[in-house]
């Protein structure tokens, strides 16, 4: 990739078109009326906060959901205008500092909802359920009690309820805590609290429960294309990472007889001549440090990496493969030629779920941002 910024010689293609069509993906699995919530926390997934929120708003998306008040600074001073939710992330101590934001902030304590009512100022709130997961939320005797607190601070305006399912892969854990949330929303309804938005679809949940879509969904990784199967199999998303990328920093070639100690690893003996390509990424970078390190694609062709990854070096057998130089292109995931290495595949590779691969290898990566 030519035209990159004075930095190291690597970096991560991220497909502007495919967030679009995941977009509209998400949009074709629900109904008309159902409000649909992008998902830009820790950067965007790596992705790029501000870039992916636009691109999020420019495909027709309802909503935004960040969990840093940063961030919601951020996508402002970048014209995204399209409401924001802010997930639980901060204290109470600091209501008046988040009410002041251009957000609605999701309510999962007491501490954080009596923070709020007492600022004595009109404020959308959505209230987090927690449903299952154990982490976060309210749960089902604590909520009765906080629906009365905020009938009692008219101020707090209902916008909405949000649950996080646990395990959608088991329909009867997810039937018992859909049914829990429900009877959370029951009571937000028999305390004069309608209309109000319920959400709890994640990208699992959306695929494979449409009874479950409510009034609001937010599909997650799922608009990012990264999902595991089989639920990858469930809709046609398009992964937006195009390609991770790198370029030949330095080739030698090693005799027979070499002792060679590669990336920290136990010296060997090469019994015949190796011909070995480095590339400026490493296990700083997201990958792995200790094999299998698995293999990428240069001039056309697959080779594999040896030894142990360094924290910002990765070293290649490319003995037998013509036309390597310095400066050749080494695909570590996307496409060069008739060879192909796929997310899952790098995901396998690891030995990480689809969804950690995305932040772990972008968040240190230069971002190019391509379409088409």
């Amino acid at each position: 990739m030519k035209n990159l910024p004075l930095s190291r010689p690597t970096w991560i293609e991220i497909d502007l078109d495919a967030v679009e069509h995941n977009v509209h993906t998400a949009r074709a699995l629900v109904a008309t009326n159902v409000k649909l919530y992008g998902v830009c926390k820790a950067d965007a997934m790596g992705c790029g906060l501000t870039t992916i929120g636009q691109t999020f708003a420019e495909a027709g998306i309802d909503g935004l959901a960040v969990s840093d008040p940063a961030d919601v600074v951020k996508l402002r001073e970048a014209d995204v205008r399209a409401p924001i939710l802010l997930f639980a992330s901060t204290l109470p101590e600091q209501a008046a500092d988040v009410a002041a934001l251009d957000a609605i902030p999701v309510i999962h304590d007491f501490e954080s909802l009596e923070a709020f009512a007492r600022l004595q100022r009109p404020l959308e709130i959505f209230c987090k359920i927690d449903s299952g997961m154990g982490r976060l939320g309210f749960t089902e005797e604590p909520w009765t009690r906080a629906v009365s607190q905020l009938a009692a601070a008219p101020q707090l305006k209902l916008k909405g309820l949000y649950t996080h399912m646990s395990k959608p892969d088991d329909r009867e854990v997810t039937a018992n805590q859909a049914d829990r949330f429900e009877r959370a929303c029951n009571v937000a309804t028999s305390h004069g609290f309608a209309p109000f938005e319920q959400m709890a679809a994640s990208s699992r949940v959306l695929l494979g429960y449409p009874e479950y879509h409510y009034s609001a969904a937010d599909p997650g990784r799922l608009l990012l294309g990264m999902l595991d199967s089989p639920w990858a199999e469930m809709a046609p998303t398009r992964p937006v990472i195009r390609a991770l990328k790198s370029r030949v920093i330095q080739v030698q070639e090693h005799a027979a007889g070499t002792q060679l100690g590669i990336g920290y690893g136990k010296p060997i003996n090469s019994k015949s001549l190796i011909r070995t390509a480095v590339i400026p990424i490493g296990f700083s970078d997201g990958l792995n440090h200790a094999p299998p390190l698995g293999e990428v694609i240069i001039c056309g062709k697959r080779a594999p990496v040896l030894g142990r990854r360094s924290i910002e070096f990765s070293l290649l057998d490319v003995t037998g493969i013509s036309g390597v130089e310095v400066g050749s292109e080494v695909v570590l995931l996307g496409e060069q030629g008739n060879e192909r290495i796929t997310t899952i595949e790098l995901a396998k590779t690891l030995n990480l779920p689809t969804l950690e691969l995305l932040p772990r290898i972008a968040h240190n990566t230069t971002r190019v941002y391509v379409r088409n």
